[in-house]
């Protein structure tokens, strides 16, 4: 698709606020003519701390929220694109084919099914569905198309200062991780930035109260109480050699920190598995490792990074993706 086709589309963004992705995304349909109207996820506190776990006033409180919002545009809309949705019912969808009748409809998802079971419920009300998940994809014939790299280190030029980065949320096995590449680092001679985030009453009432394994096996020197800010996770990929990635078990999907390596012109160790069937996988830029058992080839780390097609680096560019989740509505439009 080439990105003037949706020049004077209007379109309805409905995404996350998850780490500001959804303005990238606004940024770049309108940089190629379109004109977006956002909603964003409920994300207010009331909602996360109350509202949603209790299932009657989840749904009223949800359903308010999105009407209102809806209400708000009096224009009409080519293309509705949704990313994720896990709040959206089947009610919310009615409203807005009610709303918009002439609407052509996509849906992306950046999570797995198990994890947004919702999904399948508004599946039906769409015209394109796409997914990160080949698993999911193939289930449910979805289309597969992976997550997207935004700011880069496209020409491989900025100064590499660190050989390996490891910036995560301390979830799942996160601390094995890091104690396992603090060691490999040390003992190897190799320079390490790592940012492991967790709320600070958390760590404590995990590590000391409740003596949680994932958080007793770190030193509070391992941890920290403030996340990046994305401006400076951007700044420090665009700096390190070697990506660090843990794939959650059960995942099949590939992370954004895996695409974003391709981006910055970085290698990336992971332990996906699924990596290797992609047509970006190279074995001088990608190491699968298995947790437990940080042992890197040398070679791997001190070789130089290899450069991929050039429209590999298009592809999984945010225009990349964007072109590629409307490719088919555009087309219909």
């Amino acid at each position: 698709m080439d990105s003037s086709m949706i020049v004077n589309k209007k379109i309805l963004l409905l995404a996350p606020s998850f780490y500001n992705y959804y303005s990238h995304i606004k940024k770049e349909m309108e940089k190629s003519g379109a004109s977006v109207d956002l909603i964003l996820e409920v994300h207010d506190p009331l909602y996360l701390y109350f509202v949603r776990k209790h299932a009657r006033m989840k749904e009223k409180y949800t359903y308010a929220y999105y009407k209102k919002e809806i209400e708000k545009i009096n224009h009409d809309i080519d293309i509705i694109v949704l990313i994720r949705g896990e709040a959206i019912s089947e009610k919310i969808m009615e409203m807005l084919e009610h709303k918009f009748p002439k609407a052509q409809k996509v849906m992306y998802q950046w999570d797995c099914i198990r994890n947004i079971p919702n999904a399948l419920k508004i599946a039906p009300y769409f015209d394109y569905c796409y997914t990160f998940d080949p698993v999911d994809a193939e289930e449910q014939n979805w289309g597969y198309r992976p997550l997207f790299f935004i700011n880069s280190n496209q020409t491989g030029q900025i100064k590499k200062k660190y050989d390996f980065v490891f910036i995560a949320t301390l979830y799942y096995r996160r601390a094995q991780i890091l104690l396992e590449m603090k060691e490999f680092c040390k003992k190897n001679g190799y320079s390490f930035f790592h940012h492991l985030f967790v709320k600070k009453m958390e760590y404590i009432i995990h590590k000391y109260l409740l003596r949680d394994r994932r958080y007793s096996v770190l030193n509070k020197s391992d941890v920290r109480f403030e996340s990046l800010s994305q401006s400076k996770v951007e700044e420090l990929y665009q700096q390190s050699r070697i990506f660090v990635d843990y794939t959650v078990e059960g995942q099949n999907g590939l992370s954004m920190r895996t695409i974003e390596s391709i981006g910055n012109h970085s290698k990336i160790i992971t332990n996906n598995k699924g990596v290797v069937n992609e047509d970006f996988f190279s074995p001088n830029n990608v190491f699968v490792y298995d947790i437990g058992k940080f042992d890197i080839p040398k070679e791997f780390i001190e070789s130089e990074y290899q450069d991929l097609d050039e429209a590999l680096y298009k592809k999984y560019s945010l225009s990349g993706w964007v072109e590629d989740i409307l490719q088919g509505v555009v087309n219909e439009c």
